[in-house]
């Protein structure tokens, strides 16, 4: 009798708690299309500026340079002259 009721209640549930779920995947839908169609958006402006969207940020080449000119005078420095 206990299995039964376990089972009529975990039914109940699914019933009342499927709603929920059903609303949760539309959220995740509608937030991923939106971010689908501006990185879309993004890509083509990006495109026709000449860039692409895994471009380096300006912070990204200032960390280059820098860090060149620390490779740049290690080098030096482990030279024999």
């Amino acid at each position: 009798m206990l299995q039964f009721l376990k089972l009529i209640l975990f039914g109940f549930l699914y019933i009342v708690l499927s709603p929920v779920i059903v609303a949760v995947l539309a959220l995740a839908l509608a937030y991923g299309l939106i971010v689908f169609v501006l990185l879309f958006l993004k890509s083509i402006v990006l495109f026709f500026g000449g860039r692409t969207i895994f471009s380096d940020y300006p912070e990204d080449i200032a960390a280059k340079i820098i860090l060149g000119q620390i490779r740049d005078s290690g080098s030096e420095a482990g030279t024999v002259k």
